[in-house]
């Protein structure tokens, strides 16, 4: 904890000389795009299981795992990128990315690519390079694609069926320039609506081959998971994000656990919402966590834009200290 605590310092005195400017007239991305969902976990799907020979993501490659995901607040220039960056955040979540049917790509309600082109604009850009930028805990960016209610992964399927994965697909330009832009270094399904196995695996392969990872962040359908999870190799899908919360409150991360055989799970939770009335404390998050310690390498947090509200004990720092506090 006291590298931690010392990152932050640093980062502290080192952010102070920087200024993050919001874009004028930009709305909070989430307002249109909501991620969960209150559909039942599905528990009657039979599991498709892995061989005991696979091997499981190696914890001394990828640490312990403290993730959060952000809407508008890490799209807009908002505080909320210097905000995580002090906290002492490992890995953060740009969520999310919407495929529509010509392969134009939105950050929530903004568009940010088209025709192989980055049009975010610089203050977008310079935000997440300014989440690498020493002194910094943030080792790693990933794009979360997809949502609950949106048809990303519909639109995936029908690019590469048309086009293919080359490089100069439409869908391999714009997702090209949308990585070199945010300077991401994993793209996370949050597919909530295809569940087609052939479609994950073949998009897969297409973010392989810009040299990225690809991680899972499922609630439900796990069947459907484990065999994109086979499908992908231990080698291309690096991590398993699981919901905790919402339409995944009732997901036992322990089967979760058994059904990728053996691999480690890192179970996400939701903070208290913006006006306290629900959702998971600090220290809340730091005992579920503790309790399914051995079969977990790591926990995230959703959404900053809840937790931007909040104040101690249930700051952003004190979120990942409770995160952080569970793998010492």
């Amino acid at each position: 904890m006291k590298r931690k605590t010392m990152l932050r310092l640093a980062a502290a005195a080192f952010a102070a000389l920087l200024c993050l400017s919001g874009c004028a007239g930009e709305k909070e991305a989430t307002q249109t795009h909501v991620a969960t969902t209150t559909v039942p976990v599905t528990t009657t799907t039979p599991v498709t299981t892995l061989d005991p020979g696979i091997s499981e993501p190696e914890v001394e490659d990828n640490g312990w795992v403290s993730a959060i995901f952000g809407g508008g607040p890490f799209c807009n220039g908002e505080r909320g990128l210097k905000d995580v960056k002090e906290a002492g955040w490992d890995t953060i979540m740009l969520w999310s990315v919407h495929v529509h049917s010509d392969g134009t790509l939105y950050m929530n309600d903004l568009k940010v690519c088209e025709n192989g082109e980055f049009v975010g604009g610089d203050t977008m850009k310079e935000g997440w390079q300014y989440l690498k930028e020493a002194p910094t805990s943030v080792k790693r960016i990933e794009l979360s694609v997809g949502a609950w209610g949106t048809a990303d992964f519909e639109s995936i399927a029908a690019l590469i069926a048309r086009d293919g994965i080359g490089e100069d697909t439409i869908l391999y330009r714009n997702f090209k320039a949308l990585v070199d832009a945010s300077g991401a270094d994993a793209i996370n399904y949050d597919d909530e609506s295809n569940y087609n196995v052939d479609d994950a695996v073949e998009f897969g392969r297409m973010v392989e081959s810009m040299g990225l990872k690809v991680t899972l962040c499922p609630y439900t359908a796990m069947s459907y998971w484990v065999d994109v999870y086979k499908g992908l190799g231990s080698d291309l899908c690096d991590r398993i994000y699981l919901q905790c919360y919402d339409g995944g409150a009732g997901n036992n991360v322990r089967e979760w656990y058994n059904a990728f055989g053996g691999v480690k799970i890192i179970p996400g939770y939701w903070c208290l919402h913006y006006n306290n009335s629900a959702g998971d404390t600090a220290a809340q998050v730091q005992q579920k966590l503790e309790n399914v310690k051995r079969c977990s390498t790591g926990g995230f947090m959703w959404l900053y834009d809840d937790m931007k509200y909040l104040a101690s004990p249930n700051k952003t720092a004190d979120y990942v200290e409770a995160i952080e506090s569970v793998g010492e």
